[in-house]
């Protein structure tokens, strides 16, 4: 199999442009993200309707988590047991670039959260969140996961 090689950009194209994504260089060293690029790109590289499929040759995914049944009403997010963990193990998705955005939705008294991935598909997100301290022991459940195409805005500056 083909792979890309070190210093390699990755392009996107739009309207026949190509231009390095975030103006960068990026290496993509999961070997099922390059099978994905490496497809696309010998298929044929520019012919991307969406820029959002091709970025990192991933897509953006939203995820809504609740409450699960080991969490307790009556403590704020903070006090729940196992925050640290949860915590750190947020950060860590969130420190890889894997979560892009996320935080608690204000609305009710059920607490959920929304959390935007730049993942492969959502069978990758479930995988990795399935190692989440919070999923594991039921404070919080995963309602659902939508494939996200931004049409309106964007989320320009992904850097930290």
């Amino acid at each position: 199999m083909a792979q890309i090689p070190a210093g390699a950009a990755l392009i996107r194209a739009q309207n026949g442009l190509c231009s390095t994504i975030r103006g960068q260089y990026e290496l993509i060293s999961n070997a099922k993200i390059q099978r994905a690029l490496i497809s696309r790109l010998t298929r044929n590289p520019f012919n991307h309707r969406n820029l959002n499929e091709f970025r990192f040759g991933l897509a953006l995914f939203a995820l809504i988590n609740e409450q699960g049944p080991a969490w307790d009403s009556k403590l704020p997010m903070r006090d729940q047991k196992g925050w640290k963990e949860h915590a750190v193990f947020m950060d860590a998705l969130a420190d890889e670039k894997f979560i892009v955005l996320g935080g608690p939705l204000k609305k009710g008294s059920r607490h959920r959260t929304l959390l935007i991935f730049d993942a492969l598909d959502e069978e990758t997100i479930r995988t990795r969140m399935a190692a989440d301290p919070w999923i594991r022991d039921g404070t919080l459940r995963i309602v659902d996961i939508y494939r996200w195409e931004i049409l309106l805005g964007g989320l320009n500056d992904r850097s930290g």
